[in-house]
């Protein structure tokens, strides 16, 4: 009996879990440490989390639906950073008496999903997917729903301690399919700053690609900057508080049965204290 109620609870967790994932698809997903600057001696928290404008629900870790949930640690060293099985906060960075940067990455399975006509057009014009209006247009198909395949590339940062080499490790790429670099020290940052992005798409600079920006606190998209033929995007951090950097890339999806494209989220979130 017993058994039979832990198999059915768990069949239930998984059901709203993709459920979850499912009504949120055109929204961000993004990781959230408890705090981006602690010392050496306590454990982080990071929380899995799905909405829009930086309002949104938690989601529990489930190992089945994740493909890497890491935490990179000083000089490299890769642990798992997930906190246990359905878990809510998901992950847990531990940095044991270790100073340094901790960089979290995760990657999901991926879904596929079918948006109705009016909600999917409205979708690729928010995120600034041209490329698939003007395909729609061109070949009569705005009136038809979107069957997509996509996938979430997520990550964060928690700073252990004063550690100046922290800014060297934050510019390297995390060898996600698609994700966002800075390409200075973004611990440095204060409210007035520019802060420039590198998108990278298999590790390569993507032109093209519209990143948007959001603040905790604040219930609107604060900027939305392309990125240039480098690459990078630059935007104003024109006040205090916890940052959200969100872009989608999407390409047709040949290798993929029942879907038409296959998309390519990203997202990563910083501290910024005022000047």
């Amino acid at each position: 009996m017993m058994i039979a109620l832990l198999k059915t609870s768990l069949t239930g967790l998984l059901f709203a879990v993709a459920a979850t994932l499912s009504t949120a698809y055109a929204h961000e997903f993004w990781l959230e440490p408890s705090k981006s600057r602690a010392s050496v001696d306590e454990e982080i928290p990071i929380t899995i989390a799905v909405g829009q404008n930086f309002v949104g629900d938690t989601i529990p870790y489930i190992p089945d639906s994740a493909v890497r949930f890491d935490v990179y640690g000083p000089g490299g060293k890769t642990e798992d950073a997930s906190a246990g099985f359905a878990a809510d906060p998901g992950g847990i960075v531990r940095p044991a008496g270790r100073p340094g940067l901790y960089i979290v990455a995760y990657q999901n399975k991926g879904n596929r999903i079918t948006i109705d006509a009016p909600t999917f057009n409205t979708y690729l014009e928010t995120e600034g997917l041209d490329h698939i209006l003007d395909h729609r247009r061109a070949n009569g198909l705005m009136d038809q729903p979107g069957q997509e395949f996509y996938t979430r590339f997520p990550k964060t940062w928690v700073l252990a301690g004063d550690n100046i080499d922290a800014g060297r490790w934050a510019a390297a790429p995390s060898n996600l399919t698609f994700e966002m670099v800075p390409v200075s020290n973004p611990f440095v940052l204060r409210s007035g700053d520019l802060l420039t992005l590198q998108v990278l798409y298999a590790g390569k600079p993507m032109p093209g690609i519209l990143v948007s920006t959001f603040v905790k606190g604040h219930p609107e998209r604060v900027q939305a900057v392309r990125s240039g033929p480098d690459g990078r995007a630059t935007v104003s951090i024109d006040r205090k508080g916890r940052w959200l950097f969100a872009a989608v890339h999407a390409i047709a999806a040949e290798d993929r049965a029942t879907v038409d494209w296959e998309s390519f989220w990203t997202s990563l979130t910083l501290d910024v204290p005022a000047r």
